[in-house]
């Protein structure tokens, strides 16, 4: 059984016949000029080298309870959307109750 599938709608290049944006005269000389050119036979994506992203930024794991930098399991406040340690408000990754930091709860 044979089934008959589309090509995707970005597996080649399409020449725009009109220009959504220009009047119509200056359409049809985009249009004149591109007729002109030749199209490119090499699919898209040939020939360009990917490169994995690094990232610069350090990652921030600072505490707003003790005020230290540290890689732990963090809560967010609902309230004010500052982090905490779970250890430093005493809530466990158990715990599924919305947060509140104890500087929102004064």
């Amino acid at each position: 059984m044979t089934t008959n599938t589309q090509k995707a709608i970005n597996s080649r290049v399409i020449v725009l016949k009109k220009s959504l944006f220009l009047k119509k005269n200056e359409t049809q000389d985009v249009v004149s000029k591109l007729k002109g050119k030749p199209s490119s036979s090499t699919p898209l994506g040939r020939g360009i080298k990917k490169t994995s992203r690094k990232f610069t930024k350090k990652e921030s794991w600072y505490c707003n309870v003790c005020k230290e930098d540290a890689v732990k399991d963090m809560r967010m406040c609902i309230s004010c959307a500052a982090y905490a340690h779970e250890e430093c408000v005493g809530l466990t990754k158990s715990d599924k109750d919305p947060f509140i930091c104890p500087n929102c709860e004064n």
